[in-house]
């Protein structure tokens, strides 16, 4: 109890010192739960579909002037080359996002509307509940 009130004793005589530190504290320590939050949420994208292990990206990698840049698009012809070539790559499902400027359904002119186009076996990589 004696060395709980010579703590309390030294804050209060050195009080704005004391409030710069704790702030300080306070503000390393959210930044902290922050960003642990932040790799919880990177780890786990995607990871609740079958197999998400074993399901990768292609990247398409462009040079430019020594700087290299990687993209998540490459050409159609990527994926069943791939599939021919590595006994690696077991299966493959290729998409590809569009924008339609105007869809007309119904009678109805309905715009900005984004669909996605992909292979016949998009459902056995990628499982949604619904």
């Amino acid at each position: 109890m004696y060395n709980l009130k010579i703590a309390f004793r030294g804050l209060w005589r050195k009080a704005f010192y004391s409030r710069i530190n704790i702030v300080g504290l306070a503000v390393s320590m959210a930044a902290v739960i922050f960003i642990l939050f932040w790799i919880k949420d990177e780890c786990s994208y995607d990871s609740f579909h079958k197999d998400a292990d074993n399901i990768y990206i292609g990247l398409a990698q462009l040079d430019s002037g020594g700087e290299k840049m990687y993209f998540e698009r490459s050409t159609g012809l990527f994926a069943p080359a791939a599939y021919e070539h590595f006994d690696e790559v077991t299966a493959y499902c290729r998409t590809k996002e569009e924008n339609a400027a105007f869809v007309k359904y119904e009678n109805e002119r309905i715009c900005n509307v984004k669909y996605l186009m992909s292979d016949s076996t998009f459902f056995r990589f990628l499982i949604f509940l619904l």
